[in-house]
């Protein structure tokens, strides 16, 4: 029959000899229950249908814990860490398929994607040409033409874009009154040219928090992150160049705490009257950005321009921070 098991023990992950998985039923020795691969795995593709992302992820690492080789699994759990936008680790899901199994088509066509939506568009064309070798050309043809897609609108949102999208925000701040009404401030290249790497690596770890993944949220994070660049890069910019603007942002508390964090290092105080009111305009302002800039793009461009409106209110926060300090 072929029927064999991935984990090298009896009787925990049966195939039959197409290679697709199947429940021996009756003939099982293993209960039908958590200690059961295929027990979890339908379980957790449940969960994952019905919206249920964290219950699924766990299945899902059972299902693994039990069966490692279980390639179904590792490819299903990708697929949860790619619905709420942690490429990152779908990317390493998606990988542990393909090593399992390097003809697998699925874990292919997920290292396609994922690596395309984390911008490796080199590796993502390399999976390509593998996918057109052993499975349809034509298929291939068409995920390169995402591919070349992506990489091409990626080139065109400029840090002027970003930029000109701070403007407007720096001006609507300065109308409520919070910022004050002067006529210039100089420009720290060095901060501005690492918005987007630091609002990126921010952003992929605000996603990895249920509490993370509204976009409001993602916004007054890149303002906090703006606050807190100006002020380390204020103190010490070769120690803040060293460490990094994110690492040195996210490590005292975690990135859940860094708008605590942040405000506490500015003087302000989180828990003051103050800080309460601070995290109110902040928060009405990404609001406002929400409205103005994001609204209600296509589903594949919506993170892309989410991300820009990030970086900036990354250079918003710059500006709230260099008029606290004076830096005129």
């Amino acid at each position: 029959m072929g029927i064999f098991d991935f984990a090298k023990k009896p009787n925990v992950v049966w195939r039959d000899k197409n290679g697709k998985v199947i429940c021996p039923g009756d003939s099982c020795p293993k209960s039908c229950d958590e200690t059961c691969p295929i027990w979890c795995q339908t379980k957790a593709i449940n969960a994952f249908q019905s919206g249920q992302y964290d219950a699924a992820t766990k299945l899902f690492k059972k299902a693994l814990v039990i069966a490692p080789d279980y390639k179904e699994a590792w490819v299903n759990l990708a697929s949860v860490y790619g619905s709420i936008n942690d490429h990152m680790e779908a990317n390493k899901a998606f990988k542990t398929a393909y090593a399992i199994d390097r003809n697998y088509k699925q874990a292919i066509l997920g290292l396609i994607i994922s690596c395309k939506n984390l911008g490796q568009f080199d590796e993502a064309l390399k999976y390509c040409d593998e996918f057109a070798a052993k499975f349809s050309k034509a298929e291939a043809e068409s995920l390169r033409g995402q591919v070349v897609v992506a990489r091409e609108s990626g080139n065109t949102v400029r840090q002027e874009d970003a930029f000109d999208m701070a403007l407007a925000i720096v001006s609507h701040a300065r109308e409520i009154g919070l910022l004050p009404q002067n006529d210039h401030l100089q420009h720290i290249p060095e901060l501005i040219t690492e918005a987007k790497p630091v609002c990126q690596r921010v952003f992929q770890e605000l996603i990895k928090d249920k509490d993370g993944r509204h976009i409001w949220t993602w916004l007054s994070w890149g303002a906090y992150a703006g606050m807190g660049a100006v002020l380390y890069w204020h103190l010490d910019w070769d120690k803040l160049k060293e460490t990094g603007i994110a690492e040195t942002l996210m490590e005292p508390r975690g990135v859940a705490e860094m708008d605590e964090y942040v405000i506490d290092s500015i003087g302000i105080g989180f828990e003051s009257p103050e800080g309460q009111k601070f995290c109110r305009e902040i928060f009405d302002l990404s609001m406002w950005t929400c409205m103005k800039f994001i609204k209600d793009p296509p589903k594949e461009e919506s993170v892309q321009i989410a991300l820009r409106a990030m970086q900036s209110m990354y250079i918003f926060g710059m500006v709230y921070e260099m008029e606290r300090l004076g830096m005129r």
